[in-house]
């Protein structure tokens, strides 16, 4: 059997740099890219043109001499058909179809669910702290977006080989949390014994959200006094780093959860920052800060009486304060001159714990198990202290509104003198998510919920889904249409956050999730679904799996897969690990959808123009065809299990 390396398009790599090396000056670097189209080869590289000038020769003559000189050597590299030198320095490379082919279907076939896995990883422990959302309403489509695309990394980083944490942080004594407090108290749903009225049968993060958007509505039209309600919330945000009403918060918080439960998202860790407080986590950090010049009680001028940090150097240019009122740009403030402190200053701490820097720590006990059947734990002073390993890579999901803050943390930790967690401390900053033409706002209740979008993705979808199978007299149990709807609605809320890039703002449109061509999740799901269609109409199903049986899979001859479409569909499925560790290495993570949607376009073409299982189509022909077809349904599992995409066999 033909050997599997986990990157086919890499052993192709490999060889197309053997073959340049002894060419080029030693210590070149030799890259490879995909060139913009099929007939300029499978690879293509710029070496010539970035060597030109120094060398002192023009950069097709450079190619063209390097093309000759490396095709005389090819025997020595399999996989490598044709060396060409393309205007105006390339060199590309064209792949021999038949070795080329053998390798993918091979390298698939032999790695299964870890096919698209990089090579080479040093296993590190990842830190992934996404989601925390204000526990005081319902998610909108916004913490949607921060939520999966905090999923999908610690998804794909583990896949890699790493060790992930995923931690969900709890803002549980900001100002948001005691504006709905002193909402509670105020609308008589709060009793003086910290007992709140029960939401009954309505989703608790509902009930307790329609409250803060009716104490803001109230202070919006002067009827409650924006000072009583400044004074209510700091003496509830006094009350909460008290560690007093906690069970009402973690009651919203469950049913946060239970929307990231239903979107397939789940959490290792919760830290609730009220602990970082009263464990005097806060205290040690601010401690340790005061000893440096840079930290210091600020004694004149706006930030009189607050406890503040001079960022100087460490602040990027542009990014300090500017106005008429600012008397110290570079400066950012830890503790206000009433004594509480920032949420930068307590999310500065935060830090410190997560990369052990810290002597204190926190106590830790089961929340909850999870319905994926994963252990929860949560941050809780009646909990046990328990040994935890220090990130040694750190992802902080935060929208692009909260840049500068994250720049603050890392500027904090190298005044302490902790370069090395600095380095290590990356922020995925994301554009936010909006109706066309507008903005939402949770304080007026203007956003779509989480819960609410996805009951209307489902509804349509089965309202789709049972038409057709009306139109085809196809008899479908209730049960199974409920639940496909489930899954489709899921995954096109998914694909959609994880479509852009993460800096771009999305302009949100219930139709655009719904869709079901173009770009979207439900495309891909039906790309996959024809693969299991073919399998099923072949009659290849056993132990459960609509699949490619063993046999079949060792007699398929993938020399015979020559037509265009085959060998596109074939480099695309080689594809997969280099689009990985691109992920890793810029978390960029829409990438992957374009890997999905690409993979599914051509699969449509492939199927289009090359028949299976029709009477004319030769016994080996087929067989070879319907190997590269369980070839693309495991990489269309691997790369969908990746974005959190579920793949129903029937749509």
């Amino acid at each position: 059997m033909v050997e599997a390396p986990l990157s086919p398009l890499g052993a192709l790599e490999d060889q197309c740099r053997a073959l340049l090396a002894p060419l080029v000056p030693p210590g070149t670097e030799l890259s490879f890219e995909r060139p913009r189209s099929a007939d300029l080869g499978d690879l293509s590289c710029s070496v010539a043109l970035k060597l030109a000038k120094g060398l002192g020769r023009p950069p097709m003559g450079l190619a063209e001499e390097w093309a000759a000189a490396a095709s005389t050597n090819r025997e020595s590299a399999p996989l490598v058909r044709e060396i060409r030198a393309a205007r105006p320095g390339f060199l590309n490379f064209y792949a021999q179809p038949a070795a080329f082919a053998t390798l993918v279907l091979a390298a698939v076939r032999a790695n299964g669910d870890r096919f698209g896995r990089p090579p080479d990883v040093t296993p590190r422990h990842v830190v992934v702290e996404h989601t925390s959302v204000n526990p005081n309403k319902p998610w909108h489509i916004g913490h949607v977006r921060n939520a999966v695309l905090g999923d999908v990394l610690g998804r794909v980083f583990r896949f890699a080989g790493h060790d992930v944490e995923i931690q969900n942080y709890i803002d549980d004594t900001g100002k948001q949390v005691a504006d709905l407090l002193f909402g509670l108290a105020y609308l008589g749903m709060l009793s003086p014994e910290g007992i709140a009225a029960s939401p009954g049968s309505e989703k608790a993060d509902h009930f307790y959200g329609e409250a803060y958007v009716r104490i803001n509505a109230l202070v919006r039209e002067g009827i409650v006094p924006a000072a009583e309600m400044e004074a209510g919330s700091a003496r509830f945000m006094h009350a909460r780093e008290l560690g007093e009403y906690r069970d009402l918060v973690h009651t919203i918080v469950l049913a946060q959860l239970a929307t990231a439960w239903r979107m397939d998202i789940f959490y290792d860790l919760l830290i609730w920052e009220g602990d970082i407080v009263q464990a005097h986590l806060f205290e040690e950090a601010m401690t340790r800060l005061r000893s440096f010049p840079s930290v210091f009680p600020q004694e004149e001028g706006r930030h009189r009486g607050c406890l503040v940090i001079e960022m100087g150097d460490f602040l990027p240019e542009g990014a300090g304060e500017t106005g008429v009122e600012v008397d110290h740009p570079t400066e950012r403030v830890l503790i206000r001159s009433n004594g509480l402190p920032t949420y930068t200053a307590k999310d500065i701490a935060y830090h410190m714990w997560k990369f052990a820097l810290l002597d204190g720590d926190l106590r830790y006990q089961l929340d909850t198990v999870q319905p994926n059947g994963q252990e929860l734990w949560t941050s809780s002073p009646k909990g046990q202290i328990q040994k935890r390993r220090a990130a040694e890579y750190l992802i902080n999901l935060i929208d692009v509104r909260q840049s500068l803050p994250q720049v603050v943390v890392k500027a904090a930790l190298r005044v302490a003198g902790f370069e090395e967690a600095a380095a290590a401390q990356h922020h995925l900053g994301y554009g936010i998510v909006a109706p066309k033409g507008g903005k939402f706002s949770g304080r007026e209740g203007t956003e779509h919920s989480a819960d609410g979008v996805l009951e209307e993705v489902a509804a349509a979808q089965y309202a789709r889904a049972a038409a057709k199978a009306v139109e085809r007299g196809a008899s479908v149990p209730e049960p199974e249409l409920r639940a496909t709807s489930e899954l489709v609605a899921v995954g096109a809320l998914r694909y959609l956050m994880c479509r852009y890039d993460p800096l771009r703002n999305v302009s949100f449109t219930i139709d655009e999730v719904i869709d079901g061509k173009g770009h979207t999740g439900l495309y891909v799901q039906y790309a996959y679904a024809r693969t299991q269609s073919i399998f099923r109409k072949g009659g290849y199903i056993g132990n459960g799996d609509t699949t490619l049986d063993e046999r079949s899979w060792a007699s398929a001859d993938p020399s015979l897969l020559v037509h265009e479409r085959e060998r596109t569909l074939l480099l695309i499925l080689a594809r997969l690990p280099g689009v990985v560790a691109q992920v890793l290495e810029g978390l960029s993570i829409h990438l992957l959808a374009d890997y999905a949607h690409e993979l599914a376009e051509q699969f449509a073409l492939f199927y289009e123009e090359c028949p299976i299982l029709r009477s004319d189509v030769p016994p080996d022909l087929r067989q070879a065809r319907l190997a590269l077809v369980a070839a693309t349904a495991q990489c269309m599992r691997n790369v969908c299990a990746l974005l959190g995409l579920a793949l129903p066999d029937r749509l």
